[in-house]
Order: structure tokens, then C-alpha cells, then sequence
């Protein structure tokens, strides 16, 4: 049933629409509110827009400034590390420095070369204590600078320490100004957002909904008063196109919603009422036919059928060799029923119902010694129909990979004569 009401409403669209205007005459009071509302739009745009542009590149900043203190925090860590390191290192070379330094200065801070000579075993031994003893001393001595050194370089990772330190705080606070200066702002523009919207949101309710009203006032009375499925189908349409392309107010957008709304259930329920009497009626003609005469198929054109059983052999006939399609009904493909259906009905005019089961009970029955030519023939237990050609034959669409064609009788069931 909704499927039909569907395809009705489709149909009533499609002719009831052409030539019905599809928009409304707006008159100066819709043009002036129109542009008025417009215009808010534009102001609230633009500012969203503001927004967002200085917005952007402060964030960006702020981004990358906070980048920037990680990459310092991070390259203090090292630099704190490695001045650690550098203090392990030399107070391990004091150390050994010491020690040294210490039995160094035991004589005086200088070398005893007498107690060399004294002590030298040979003239070389006492060579080689003497190198021995200024190599020591020159050590000694490059210890010593690489101490100073190394403190020299200690003081200016110290002071590079604290100009990062700075930095640090610098950016910072830098950040935090920026930051501050974004979310005032951000405040301010969100505040003038608020107000434009309360006014257009104001001006919406007071004015522009009661002009845009008047543009669907007639079609909404149409809605509510008509019961006139053309009618009513005239007024979705137009208020459709109207509030797609024309209204500007969500308020009365959201109105003609529901007024297309309920108008189609209205709709419906007429079409569906309408299609319920029809079958109501076609049901009471259906029984009194049956009260009046035997079933022998619904003539489908005419006030009655002419043909004679060979004229309805003789249609089949332009059928032989069309191929069995399982559920086709022609004229390129058949079934078994859909073939004796279709030559029926164009053959005679006459409606022999679409299945082999409903088929069994049109006409009249014959036994297959008082057969003739076009009554209905069904085979194996009543499960396949064909038509009767005479001499124990009958043309029918006999199976999946067959085609339509003339074969004898096997497997007799039952008959029915509708002519």
C-alpha cells in the first residue's frame, strides 16, 4: 500500500506541478527584512573571520615559542651535564697533580741533580734520569695548563648557562604577554559575536519571520483546509520550492517543514482512503460476477471474447522456439504459466490469472476425451499448464534450457475450457 501511495504522490508531483509557479512574489517589506538579515550575517561573519585571522598567527607564535623554551630546557640539561662531567674530570686530575706536585716540592721545587749524579750507577744511567726528570716536570706542567684550562672552560659554559637562563625566562613571559593579549581579544570579539547574533536572532522573531510568513500563508490554508489530493500535492510542491530557495528565516523554514509534514501524511491517508474504496468495490463487482456467471477468466478488453480455441492455437504458435525463463512472462521469455497467461490475454482478451495453481480454477473442467483446441491442459499433478492443440498434443514452455514448443501429452492432470 505505501509503495502506492509513493508512486501516486511521484505522479501527482509530476503533473500537477507543471505550470504551478514555483516561487512566491516577495513584496518590498521580504526585500528590505531579506537584505537587513543579510547584512547581520555579514557582520557576524566578518568578525568570526577577525577572529581567527589574529587568532592564528598568535597561536603560531605561542607554538612555536614554547618549541623554542623546550629546545633551551633541553640544551641546559646537556650543558649541565657535561659541566658535571667536566668538574669529575678535573678534580681527578687534581689528584694526581697533587700527589705529584706534593713530592715535587719536598726539595725545594727543584731537582736534585746531585743526588742523580750520586745515585746514577754509569754516565748513561745518569743521562736517563735526568731526561726522565725534566719529562716528569714538562708533564707536570701541561697538567697544570690543562687544569686552567678546563676551569677557563667551566666559567664560560657557567656563563652561557645563565644567558639561556634568561633566555628562558625571557620567551616565557613573552609567551605569557602574548597569551593574555589573544585570550582579551578573543573575549572582546566573542562579546560583539554574542550581540550580533541576540539582534539578528531579534530581528529574525520581530520581523523577518512575519514577512516571509505572508509568502506561504496561502499554500499552508491549502494544507489545512483542502481535501483535494491535486490540491494538496500543489501546495507540498510550492512550499518545497519556496522555502529551499527563498526563506531566509530558520523560524519559518522549520514551519513549512511541518506544514509539508503533516500535509503529507493528509495526503496519503486521502490516497490511501481512495484505493481502499476502489478495492472495496472492484472486490463486490468481482463477487457478483462470480454469483452470475461461471469463472472463465476476466475479459480485459471488449464486453466479450470472440476468439475460438484455434485462434488461440494459432497465436501460441508465433511463440515456438522463445526461450523457458523461470517467472518470465514474455513475449522475449516464459514460464509455463506465464506463457498460457499471455497468449490469453492477447490472443482473447481475457485474464487467466498469472499462475498454474490459480489457472486450475478458471473456466470449466473438461476430461482429456472431450478436449479441444485452446483449453488449458495441466500435467504432472498439476504442477505445469500448456495449451491444448488437438491430436493428443499441447504447446507449452516446458522447462529451464528448453524452449516453447508442441509435445505430447504424458502425465495428464486436469483440464479447463475458458472459452
Amino acid at each position: 500500500m505505501k509503495k502506492k501511495v509513493l508512486s501516486a504522490l511521484l505522479t501527482a508531483t509530476l503533473l500537477f506541478s507543471i505550470g504551478m509557479p514555483a516561487f512566491a512574489t516577495p513584496n518590498e517589506e521580504v526585500i528590505e527584512n531579506q537584505a537587513k538579515y543579510d547584512e547581520l550575517t555579514a557582520k557576524i561573519d566578518e568578525i568570526t573571520g577577525q577572529v581567527y585571522a589574529e587568532i592564528e598567527p598568535l597561536m603560531e607564535t605561542i607554538e612555536n615559542n614554547k618549541a623554542e623554551v623546550e629546545e633551551i630546557k633541553i640544551e641546559v640539561e646537556n650543558t649541565e651535564k657535561e659541566i658535571e662531567t667536566t668538574k669529575a674530570d678535573i678534580e681527578k686530575s687534581e689528584e694526581v697533580l697533587g700527589k705529584r706536585i706534593r713530592e715535587f716540592y719536598k726539595s725545594g721545587g727543584q731537582v736534585n741533580y746531585l743526588t742523580l749524579l750520586f745515585s746514577a750507577e754509569s754516565f748513561n744511567d745518569l743521562i736517563s734520569k735526568i731526561d726522565s726528570t725534566t719529562r716528569i716536570v714538562n708533564i707536570d706542567k701541561e697538567l697544570i695548563a690543562e687544569l686552567e684550562e678546563k676551569k677557563a672552560n667551566l666559567n664560560e659554559k657557567v656563563t652561557v648557562l645563565e644567558e639561556r637562563k634568561a633566555e628562558v625566562i625571557k620567551l616565557t613571559k613573552e609567551s605569557e604577554a602574548a597569551l593574555d593579549e589573544l585570550n582579551a581579544k578573543k573575549a572582546e570579539q566573542e562579546i560583539a559575536i554574542e550581540q550580533l547574533n541576540a539582534e539578528q536572532e531579534e530581528f529574525e522573531k520581530n520581523y523577518l519571520s512575519v514577512s516571509e510568513r505572508k509568502l506561504v500563508a496561502h499554500q499552508q490554508s491549502v494544507l489545512e483546509t483542502s481535501n483535494d489530493k491535486n490540491e494538496l500535492q500543489a501546495a507540498i510542491d510550492q512550499l518545497t520550492s519556496i522555502r529551499d530557495n527563498q526563506i531566509k528565516s530558520e523560524i519559518v523554514k522549520q514551519e513549512i517543514s511541518d506544514s509539508i509534514y503533516y500535509g503529507t501524511i493528509k495526503l496519503e491517508e486521502i490516497i490511501e482512503a481512495e484505493e481502499a474504496k476502489e478495492a472495496e468495490e472492484a472486490a463486490k463487482a468481482a463477487a457478483q460476477q462470480q454469483i452470475s456467471s461461471p469463472n472463465r477468466g476476466e475479459i480485459t478488453s471488449g464486453t466479450a471474447s470472440s476468439a475460438s480455441g484455434n485462434a488461440i492455437v494459432s497465436y501460441a504458435y508465433n511463440f515456438i522456439g522463445t526461450p523457458y525463463v523461470y517467472g518470465a512472462t514474455g513475449p522475449d521469455a516464459f514460464d509455463c504459466s506465464g506463457f498460457t497467461s499471455y497468449v490469453y490475454a492477447n490472443a482473447a482478451g481475457i485474464n487467466i490469472t498469472r499462475t498454474t495453481y490459480s489457472q486450475m480454477g478458471v473456466g470449466t473442467p473438461v476430461s482429456y476425451d472431450q478436449l479441444q483446441p485452446g483449453d488449458l491442459v495441466f500435467t504432472y499433478g498439476g504442477d505445469h499448464v500448456g495449451i491444448y492443440v488437438g491430436g493428443g498434443q499441447y504447446i507449452h514452455a516446458p522447462q529451464p534450457g528448453d524452449s516453447v514448443k508442441v509435445s505430447n501429452i504424458t502425465s495428464f492432470y486436469s483440464a479447463r475450457r475458458v472459452l
